[in-house]
């Protein structure tokens, strides 16, 4: 066995690891001999290797330190990556590198690669794990270490050189880096060495263990003086001698504590109290035990500590609060693995690592208070019917275009058909009416310092009142241009929908055929998958005249609202119209080609039957035909309506200006949120670079108005 093979011998055996006996073709450059001194080094502090030690010997640190490690331990991982329409999809079984997310190494499962991992980081603060690199350098495996073991050697007080690990008291092993990632708590004094938790507890720690050792102590040397043997008889040398060692050998020591007394020769037995010492023992256990349950975050009901009958009365808000302290450290793992370990372990681009916590019960919302909060914002017009029916009652949603519309109060109708006419409403006595309905009453009772009430009221000049009710005005048509845009694309949207889920649908129907064409149950991704430039074509095909009628619908309608005209022959709307088409059915089948590929890879690597494989399929198209073309026909129908808009407006001079408005709803992106009201010329681009609104999933609007003069 040569130096290398030792060395990682060595390592494992540290660890204790079970080696595993086989013909290795494992390489560690790195691993060589280093002659620098310890001088060099950062060693571990003293008291690491004493904090270890505390897991096995102390009964609150173990509880502590089990709980969380075996609670991280447990979790699923899964890898996700960005899609072309800004979503994010578990990629986890997807590519082979990613198995060692499950697999980490020959000699660990991932729960126990984890555990280990863990543990060392809650009872040291620090965690080194080891890498194995293969196929052009990327991590193939990774093996836990222990941090007491661990030298780390810096170029100065921040910037690491290597890092040596103890052999033996003659030997030590050279680790650079790019072999090592070296996981620890924040340390405010020190940069290379991490803050073990039990440090902020080591006076309770140490009071504890003086706590044991007395009361060992005690039950090893004599029995507990907790009463008093005596007799009105005369007792003499020799017979006390007796009873003083018939005593000793039947009741004193560990093995007789506790053991009942028979008395002859009229002793008696007197009970005692407890001192005052051994109570104080006992209170102070107690007290240490607080202590480390609040530097490890681990709550009484985790503890196993049941004396006080209030721990099982919120076990739900223990179980969430030590969750809560979970997710913060899960946060940190997610960022260090995300940012350094998956560039190393993957070519794959746009991809992060994550802990499935959506089993974790403590972790979920409220159901009641969710569902309060829903009744509420449903009854002010902000969720519909089919988000309630998905986020409350997890059911699918209903394809009826009731159930996508948002309703108010009024008679529960749709707010896209309870939109107000300007020329009905702009007369002054309505219009004040409705501006004291809409605005704070303050902001009219109180002009220009005027007072409030009727006094203020007749004091205000007509010029305010006229200025008032242009303001009105303007919120009335905002109203109105967003219900009679979300009337017409709600139409269009309904029917785009319906085009692609048939799309979607016979789009399966090929993949699957293909699938089952194979024979002898396996199957290559070549063939299985379908014709993307035939597919691109009949998605164009679908999609140019369903954006073609929505944009010269309201087009048309935008000239009537401003007395113009609109030519419906403008090439700018035929040149939008088949290069968006296009585009979208480029991306859409892209997307699906990718998607389908993963399946299938992943069935291959998984050596699934055909007719698993084709339900994995099917799951996936079925939910295309109904929420995803769902989200495409809205992307892609609002983008026309705003498009065509803007074209429109283009052809009308007496249109000057255009004005971004959004839903005002708790839905808008929060980007959107702080250009609502924005005002630029109609040739000019708002803020974010973009003349119209155009994102996936768009829901804001432009306004057009007049040239001034």
């Amino acid at each position: 066995m040569n130096f290398i093979q030792q060395a990682i011998t060595n390592i494992h055996k540290a660890n204790s690891i079970n080696i595993i006996s086989k013909a290795s073709d494992v390489e560690y450059p790195a691993l060589v001999y280093d002659n620098i001194t310890g001088q060099y080094g950062k060693t571990p502090p003293t008291n690491t290797k004493e904090y270890m030690d505390l897991y096995a010997s102390l009964a609150p640190i173990y509880r502590a330190v089990n709980v969380k490690a075996k609670a991280i331990a447990q979790l699923p991982i899964q890898i996700l990556k960005k899609t072309g329409d800004g979503e994010l999809e578990d990629v986890t079984d997807t590519r082979p590198e990613y198995k060692i997310f499950k697999q980490p190494n020959e000699f660990h499962t991932k729960f126990d690669f984890w555990e280990q991992a863990i543990g060392y980081l809650q009872l040291t603060g620090e965690s080194p794990w080891l890498f194995e690199r293969k196929n052009a350098g990327k991590i193939s495996q990774m093996y836990p270490l222990r941090p007491d073991l661990i030298k780390v050697v810096s170029h100065n007080r921040q910037v690491v050189s290597h890092y040596l690990y103890w052999v033996s008291n003659q030997k030590e092993i050279r680790i650079d880096p790019e072999f090592m990632l070296f996981l620890k708590f924040f340390n405010p004094t020190d940069h290379l060495r991490g803050l073990s938790p039990i440090a902020a507890a080591e006076n309770e720690v140490v009071l504890d263990l003086n706590a044991v050792q007395a009361s060992k102590q005690t039950f090893e040397g004599g029995a507990q003086p907790s009463g008093l043997i005596s007799t009105a008889e005369h007792i003499g040398t020799e017979e006390g001698k007796r009873v003083q060692k018939h005593i000793e050998d039947k009741y004193t020591g560990a093995k007789n504590f506790g053991k009942l007394m028979f008395l002859t020769h009229g002793f008696k037995w007197q009970q005692m109290q407890m001192n005052n010492r051994d109570m104080q023992y006992m209170e102070q256990r107690e007290w240490n035990k607080e202590t480390i349950a609040q530097v490890f975050g681990v709550p009484p009901i985790l503890q196993m500590r049941f004396k006080d009958s209030s721990v099982l009365q919120n076990t739900e808000i223990q179980y969430k609060l030590f969750w809560d302290g979970i997710q913060t450290e899960l946060t940190k793992l997610e960022e260090t693995i995300t940012e350094r370990l998956l560039p190393e372990i993957t070519d794959d681009q746009d991809v992060q690592l994550k802990f499935d916590t959506s089993k974790v019960a403590a972790l979920q919302p409220d159901m009641v208070v969710k569902t309060k909060r829903y009744s509420e914002v449903f009854a002010m017009g902000g969720v519909k019917p089919n988000e309630i029916r998905q986020n409350i009652l997890n059911l699918d949603p209903i394809d009826n275009p009731a159930m996508d519309l948002t309703y108010i109060p009024f008679n529960m109708q749709p707010i896209e058909d309870a939109g107000m006419d300007v020329e009905e409403e702009t007369t002054e006595g309505k219009t004040i009416k409705f501006f004291d309905k809409i605005t704070d009453l303050k902001r009219l009772r109180n002009v220009n310092g005027n007072g409030g009430g009727l006094i203020g009221e007749i004091k205000t000049s007509l010029a305010e009142v006229k200025q008032f009710n242009e303001s009105v005005e303007g919120n009335v048509y905002r109203q109105k241009t967003i219900n009679d845009l979300n009337r017409i694309n709600n139409k269009h949207i309904k029917s785009f929908k319906k085009t692609l889920g048939v799309l979607f649908k016979a789009q399966k129907k090929e993949v699957i055929t293909n699938l089952y064409r194979t024979k002898f149950n396996k199957f290559s991704t070549e063939g299985v998958n379908f014709d993307y430039k035939k597919w691109v074509k009949k998605f164009k095909d679908a999609g140019h005249p369903e954006l073609a009628e929505a944009l010269e619908l309201v087009a048309l309608d935008l000239a009537s609202e401003l007395g113009g005209t609109y030519d419906i022959t403008d090439p700018n709307a035929l040149k939008f119209v088949n290069k968006q088409s296009i585009e979208y059915a480029k991306m859409v089948n892209k997307t699906s080609k990718d998607k389908i590929d993963k399946i299938l890879k992943a069935a291959l690597q998984d050596n699934l039957s055909i007719e698993e494989t084709a339900a994995k399929l099917t799951k996936f198209f079925d939910s295309s035909a109904t929420m995803r073309s769902l989200r495409i026909a809205r992307t892609e129908i609002v983008k026309a309506t705003n498009e065509g808009r803007q074209i429109a407006a283009m052809q009308m001079k007496k249109i000057g200006f255009k004005q971004w408005i959004t839903q005002r709803d708790g839905l808008v992106r929060d980007a959107h949120v702080i250009m609502d009201g924005e005002t630029v010329p109609k040739d000019s681009a708002f803020s974010n670079g973009s003349f119209v609104p155009d994102e996936i999933n768009e829901r804001c609007y432009v306004i057009y108005r007049k040239a001034k003069g």
